[in-house]
């Protein structure tokens, strides 16, 4: 039955993510569902999905939607649904191990779809489903009020329906006094009003029963057991990346135990052509974690200023190290590093444990920062720039000049050493023998120039490669999302044009002649009274970049 699966997989999507609320504190729980969604209104659905496929698609692939919508529904569309109110629901779990079927069906749900009138929400049902198997409503006996929906598809899960309150309240799995009315959490207690999301599941920490998170604790100590045997007795490196997971994973469940909701949230801003996943996490009052997230800084990037309004592209890369059980992954990761580098050529090992070791440095510190960018240059040039941090570089760039000195010839010939200096630090220079010439019309050189500083290592090609570097080592952290893809489509397509004017038109036709810095792709989080990040995608970049690609693609492939 397909009326059923739609509903059922609303459970199935919410079940892999149960797992991430915490066990009731002591002295007692609320009875409550663990688990509440909700999804917009029709109207608004209908209106935001229509907005997210006109603007990678364009009108005609909005006009096929919209057939395929009436071709199922008939003339009566959806009539006998509230379209302007929010479909809701929940989910119970049972405080036992889940070890089995017979456990799992222990698990139901309730969908409270709103609806104009009983028989025309019927009507709507059946509509849904295949024409030679039609869905009846079959009264419950010594139940009043309940029906059971029934086709002649056997199912094994049961599904039951109530109207109550302007609502069918549709129970996935649920027993038959579960749905009594009186049994039933009403809608209006489900609902966030005003939530602007598309869909929005929430996990009430207090009411997650205790025994599915003993379940999950020893599931995950399990885990990396298993993981220990199999890489030989979690002896050495990977016994200590694995203990630090472990350690993490640990530290998350003592967070979410100070946490009152968390939950996730599909969305799109129109306005900004962007649809994004939201991840946020409510502390309760006086814990540690709420004072935390109260002290808990924005996110800054060391070479967020090599980013500017006339920047064609950019890539802005923050990995937060502050975590201290994450931090002790990446520093075994690197020593593990260093262990392995005698198995290198002897050459390579000196460069090998200066570049290990100023990782371990550089991972201490409070973030890992890298970007690179493209920016105008002299004389219709363009000058690319990368910066990554690195403690004390200055250490890896002795030994690079040690290997020098035994370097073959057409390696010296390559690079040239201490061409110059700048704020102090010595800049080196690689000169590439065979250079591409669209590189040098962009550029207008190919050469490369690489500084070791006291904050990290930097790199530039093009005419104004000093004036990159130099602005990379003066660079001042400043406010940046974690991830961040920046594009401006107009200078994007000017900067394709310098080296071939058909692929700056390609370039417009896809992305527009925007004159706008655009993320195309960003993960930001910030703090305060609660935790919320957000992963962003910007429809007008990356997916009518693919959009366009296959579409080239079919338009290129042999006829059959």
């Amino acid at each position: 039955m397909r009326p059923r699966l739609l509903l059922a997989a609303l459970l199935v999507f919410a079940l892999p993510v149960f797992g991430r609320a915490a066990p009731a504190p002591a002295g007692g729980k609320s009875n409550g569902p663990p688990i509440v969604f909700q999804v917009a209104p029709v109207d608004k659905f209908l209106a935001d999905v229509r907005g997210i496929v006109r603007t990678v698609g364009g009108d005609g692939i909005v006009q096929m939607m919209d057939g395929a919508i009436t071709n199922k529904f008939g003339e009566k569309g959806w009539a006998g649904i509230d379209t302007k109110k929010p479909v809701t629901g929940y989910i119970f779990l049972p405080n036992k191990a889940l070890k089995g079927v017979e456990d799992f069906k222990e698990i139901y749900g309730v969908v409270a779809i709103p609806v104009t009138s009983e028989d025309e929400f019927k009507g709507f049902f059946r509509r849904l489903s295949p024409p030679d198997d039609p869905v009846t409503f079959k009264p419950v006996e010594g139940k009043k009020g309940l029906y059971a929906l029934e086709n002649k598809t056997e199912d094994t899960i049961q599904m039951r329906v109530r109207f109550h309150e302007g609502y069918a309240y549709v129970g996935v799995n649920a027993k038959d006094d579960q749905l009594d009315a009186t049994a039933l959490v009403s809608a209006a207690d489900l609902v966030k009003a005003n939530d602007p999301g598309l869909v929005l599941i929430r996990f009430i920490t207090d009411r997650y029963p205790e025994e599915l998170v003993k379940q999950q604790s020893q599931q995950i100590d399990e885990m990396v057991a298993k993981l220990k045997e199999q890489a030989g007795g979690g002896v050495g490196w990977i016994g200590g990346i694995l203990e630090s997971y472990a350690a993490m994973t640990k530290r998350m469940s003592t967070v979410m135990k100070e946490t009152e909701e968390s939950g996730f949230r599909l969305a799109y801003d129109e306005k900004a052509a962007e649809v994004a996943i939201e991840t946020y996490a409510v502390p309760k009052k006086g814990s540690a974690y709420a004072l935390e997230l109260a002290d808990m800084k924005s996110g800054t990037n060391r070479f967020a200023a090599l980013v500017t309004d006339k920047t064609p592209a950019a890539v802005l890369l923050q990995l937060p190290t502050s975590s201290p059980e994450f931090r002790d992954m990446l520093s075994k990761a690197i020593d593990a590093g260093q262990k392995a580098k005698d198995n290198a050529p002897p050459p390579a090992q000196p460069i090998l444990e200066e570049l290990l070791k100023g990782l371990g440095r550089t991972v201490k510190a409070d973030s890992l920062d890298f970007a690179v960018a493209v920016n105008p240059g002299k004389d219709g040039h363009y000058t690319g720039v990368a910066a990554i941090s690195f403690d004390d570089a200055t250490g890896l760039e002795k030994v690079l000049k040690e290997a020098y000195k035994d370097a073959p010839q057409d390696v010296k010939d390559t690079v040239k050493l201490d061409v110059d200096k700048i704020e102090g630090v010595n800049v080196h220079r690689i000169s590439p023998p065979d250079s591409d010439e669209k590189a040098k019309k962009l550029f207008g050189s190919t050469d490369i120039f690489v500084a070791f500083g006291p904050k990290g290592v930097y790199a530039a090609i093009g005419i104004d490669a000093n004036a990159a570097i130099k602005a990379a080592l003066t660079a001042k952290p400043a406010p940046a999302k974690v991830v961040d893809v920046v594009v401006n489509p107009k200078l994007l397509g000017d900067m394709a044009g310098t080296v071939d004017e058909n692929a700056g038109k390609m370039v417009a036709q896809v992305l527009g002649g925007t004159d706008k810095r655009l993320s195309a792709f960003s993960i930001s989080y910030e703090g305060g009274a609660s935790m919320k990040m957000r992963t962003a995608l910007n429809l007008n970049v990356i997916p009518k970049a693919m959009m366009m690609t296959f579409a080239m693609r079919g338009a290129a492939a042999p006829a059959r």
